[in-house]
């Protein structure tokens, strides 16, 4: 587990998912991905 900031990214388009994951990948945070609301709590603090 790492200490940076997360960000969720909660779309049912696996392409957009990894569009902005790739956008974000040399940013500090630890993207998150969910394909749906459910997933998408799983990853609560």
């Amino acid at each position: 587990m790492t200490d940076a900031a997360k960000i969720l990214v909660a779309d049912d388009e696996r392409d957009c998912i990894d569009f902005v994951r790739e956008a974000l990948a040399d940013s500090p945070y630890e993207v998150l991905a969910a394909m749906d609301g459910e997933e998408a709590r799983q990853h609560r603090p």
